[in-house]
């Protein structure tokens, strides 16, 4: 297994960090589906041992295993849209190395856990949009297009605070 890092925006903090496996003539396998891990941290941090934990559960699996690390609040004012330019950017790379990295370029999944899971969500659902793209600088929507999502008790709604905020979790408007 190969671990790469790579910048996914410049003047910023952002990187993504992959675990690529070889191809293997034995079994036949020359093309592997690839995740890429969107964790969580409330836009303050990311759990990085957590982001690797799932990345290689992942490539146990037989995927090409990958997890951002995106901006954070502190960082950027205003935070969006630049996580998901950064997820954006992600995908056009993973896709334009996908030969070298033995990655099924049709078989690219996003899964984001906790505010992960809201940068995937947005994501998801503006990915193809004609606004985002011109912010994003891409061309056209199949160079960043998800085969799947996958959402991990997502952080769907800002205004409702975390599970021990009381005062938050009772107002529902």
């Amino acid at each position: 297994m190969k671990i790469i890092k790579e910048s996914v925006r410049e003047n910023s903090n952002a990187f993504m960090q992959g675990y690529i496996r070889n191809a293997d003539a034995e079994s036949g396998h020359f093309k592997y589906p690839a995740v890429i891990i969107v964790p969580g941290g409330s836009y303050t941090h990311i759990p990085i041992n957590q982001a690797e934990s799932f990345a290689l559960t992942y490539s146990a699996q037989g995927y090409q295993s990958f997890f951002l690390r995106y901006t954070f609040e502190s960082e950027a004012t205003p935070l969006l849209p630049n996580p998901l330019i950064e997820l954006a950017n992600t995908i056009k790379m993973i896709k334009e190395n996908a030969v070298e990295w033995n990655i099924d370029e049709d078989k690219i999944v996003i899964a984001g856990f906790s505010i992960g899971g809201h940068i995937v969500s947005l994501f998801n659902d503006l990915y193809d949009s004609t606004w985002f793209r011109d912010i994003a600088k891409i061309d056209d929507a199949s160079q960043i297009k998800p085969a799947a999502t996958i959402l991990g008790y997502p952080v769907i709604n800002l205004k409702l605070g975390f599970p021990n905020d009381e005062e938050k979790n009772c107002e529902l408007d």
